[in-house]
């Protein structure tokens, strides 16, 4: 059975959930239809932490940001899927207290705009997690070829995982070389990959992994001639689910 509470910005919730049963709770917050007065009833909402089971909160405005961080630096033990969208002029930055650094149920993961330094070591700790979308990552919320599998490798139950940048991001000076390695770090359970970036990012990327379910891979990248494809050439002939006709890459550029 779904229960759906759904409040006004004069509606008291805090003392609604104070005596009704303690059901899951839902906290779905698109900012463009809540007038400030009712972001309280979120943030009232977001303090049952041991009953948040999903967290879906998007704004088209400037979003008080800030509010919800204060209220979400401590674990969520029951959080299962969460989604951060900010289309606004200010790019929301997590603090490295996020959640606090750990979301054990977390099965969906998706961020917009969003800027997340402490990012790896959430999901050090996101053992289940199921899909991973970080779209429109900012340039100051670099993410290095290495980190990123580094994080992904502890993932052995990600299915899809979308990865990409709003301003494409240049190697660092010291930026390790792409190789053509004896081992890669294996996504053992990968089934559908999109990147938009980079195409030095990305074949440094798939340098450093094998994805044997992998059947679904759609790229976009920028134009940059600074170098071949050679990994990604590579990494397209060792995944035996890429090469029927109809799983074939799909490459655009931008």
């Amino acid at each position: 059975m779904n229960l759906q509470l759904v409040c006004t910005p004069n509606t008291a919730v805090q003392e609604i959930l104070d005596i009704w049963p303690a059901f899951p709770l839902v906290v779905h917050c698109h900012y463009v239809h809540y007038p400030l007065s009712g972001i309280d009833n979120i943030l009232a909402a977001l303090k049952y932490r041991d009953r948040v089971c999903k967290i879906n909160i998007e704004n088209g405005e400037d979003l008080p940001w800030e509010k919800f961080m204060a209220v979400m630096q401590v674990p969520l033990p029951e959080l299962t899927d969460l989604m951060l969208a900010s289309y606004g002029a200010v790019k929301p930055v997590l603090p490295n207290t996020f959640l606090g650094g750990s979301a054990p149920r977390l099965r969906l993961l998706q961020l917009d705009h969003i800027q997340f330094p402490a990012l790896q070591t959430l999901l050090l700790s996101t053992t289940h997690l199921v899909h991973l979308r970080l779209y429109n990552i900012p340039e100051p919320g670099y993410l290095s070829p290495t980190m990123m599998v580094t994080c992904l490798s502890t993932l052995t139950s990600l299915k899809s995982f979308s990865l990409g940048f709003t301003l494409f991001p240049l190697p660092p000076a010291q930026k390790d070389q792409p190789r053509h390695l004896s081992t890669h770090s294996v996504l053992p359970a990968l089934t559908s990959f999109s990147f938009r970036g980079s195409r030095s990012f990305l074949d440094d990327f798939v340098s450093r992994i094998d994805a044997p379910k992998l059947n679904k891979f759609s790229v976009y990248i920028s134009h940059q001639f600074d170098r071949d494809t050679t990994q990604l050439g590579r990494f397209v002939s060792r995944t035996p689910g890429l090469q029927a006709p109809e799983n074939a890459p799909r490459v655009a550029y931008l």
